[in-house]
């Protein structure tokens, strides 16, 4: 799979960075290309948190955080030798993230099986079964929670 090209979907949620520490470990074994993508849900929220709450900046800050994580994803690929690029995108995140799809073109998606709004539990998130969906590629599940303490059968 020398060359092949993973996109990896983060929120900034626990789940989403262990799904980050899987593609890249993957990217550096398999000598693939990793691309990161971050979707700031529609900044309408942050209109309405503003008209309600007061104040400004709240978009500014949705934005600031999701290029924090990104960096995150950027230097946790610098530590296993693997590029990662980045996309940071506003709107609807399925839609956004099978535009990605589309535009880049990966042989395979990478995503926590649950984000930010997800329950805590061993349930598959609505956009991580959506993802699974709708795109016309692989999709990889990460698990959530701690990799050791997981009884298998």
């Amino acid at each position: 799979m020398k060359g092949a090209r993973l996109l990896l979907c983060v929120d900034g949620s626990s789940v989403s960075m262990e799904a980050a520490r899987v593609a890249v470990e993957l990217a550096s074994d398999l000598g693939a290309e990793v691309r990161a993508i971050y979707v700031v849900e529609d900044h309408a929220v942050a209109r309405a948190l503003e008209a309600t709450v007061g104040g400004t900046g709240t978009a500014e800050r949705l934005d600031q955080a999701g290029h924090s994580v990104l960096g995150h994803v950027q230097e946790l690929g610098r530590t296993h030798g693997v590029a990662v690029g980045t996309v940071l995108r506003g709107g609807d995140p399925l839609e956004e993230i099978l535009d990605e799809i589309r535009s880049w073109d990966p042989q395979l998606i990478v995503i926590g099986r649950t984000g930010r709004r997800g329950p805590a539990s061993p349930l598959l998130g609505s956009l991580a079964a959506h993802v699974l969906e709708f795109a016309e590629r692989p999709v990889l599940v990460t698990p959530a929670g701690d990799r050791g303490s997981a009884s298998r059968d």
